[in-house]
């Protein structure tokens, strides 16, 4: 004898699901970018803080350029004129310590899309930084993390990490 299925057949409940709105894309921002061009950006910072961006070669095939963004563009596009070109500041922070590892590739991933929605964005490095304890308080690396986060620069930071190297 075959179990019967009980209410409406709906398996999937499919039928709580919400109407689906179907977004087209607008194409004059296909592939389009906010960033800071490098001939805008303060090299220093950019060789410092931006070790996520690809070369020429290698930017225009890569996964980030190719994401459908053009709402997300106009939005951001949208901010920027409103606040006559101020950009989000946004630090992105990743526990490992590994020259690659699935966090830093997350990390950086992350980074080149809210770096092509014109946002500021700058990664700290983690190299150097002491496990948290309760003894390495004045440690100039944690010092320098706390300054970047808290005083001086982000409006926004995102921290992809493990437990146990407490980024936030």
């Amino acid at each position: 004898m075959a179990n019967k299925v009980h209410g409406n057949g709906d398996l999937n409940n499919t039928a709580v699901l919400r109407k689906t709105i179907i977004t087209v894309p607008d194409p004059p921002y296909a592939r389009r970018t906010l960033a800071v061009p490098e001939g805008e950006d303060d090299s220093a910072i950019r060789a410092k803080f931006r070790p996520f961006l690809l070369h020429d070669d290698l930017a225009s095939s890569d996964w980030v350029a190719r994401l459908e963004l053009s709402t997300a563009l106009k939005m951001a596009e949208a901010d920027m004129q409103r606040t006559d070109g101020d950009r989000l500041k946004v630090m992105v922070l990743f526990g490992s310590m590994r020259s690659r590892s699935y966090s830093r590739l997350l990390a950086f991933g992350c980074a080149r899309i809210v770096f092509r929605l014109g946002c500021d964005v700058r990664i700290y490095e983690p190299n150097g930084l002491p496990v948290k304890d309760d003894i390495q308080h004045d440690h100039p690396k944690a010092g320098s993390i706390s300054v970047l986060i808290h005083r001086q620069y982000t409006v926004v930071h995102t921290c992809e990490a493990e437990p146990t190297h407490s980024c936030g």
